[in-house]
């Protein structure tokens, strides 16, 4: 049963929902992290920074994401249609 049916069926609360949601995100971003630190997210979170990667919020890793992906997005964009 995926997380998405056993939260449907109630058979799992939200926060543990979430909490397993959210390790193929971690992991889809864990080669972002090793490269570059969410520097601007963590300052405007007004967290304390963690001690390792790992510990870093979702409330960090989404938006560092987010942006990651935009800026790839950009980059790609930028590059088909500039003129040859």
């Amino acid at each position: 049963m995926t997380t998405h049916q056993a939260l449907v069926a109630n058979q799992i609360g939200v926060e543990e929902a979430l909490q397993k949601a959210s390790v193929p995100l971690r992991g889809l971003h864990a080669e972002e992290r090793a490269r570059e630190r969410p520097q601007l997210f963590i300052d405007m979170s007004r967290e304390t920074p963690p001690a390792t990667p790992e510990d870093l919020s979702l409330r960090i890793l989404v938006p560092a994401f987010m942006i990651s992906e935009l800026k790839r997005a950009f980059e790609i964009g930028f590059l088909l249609f500039l003129p040859s």
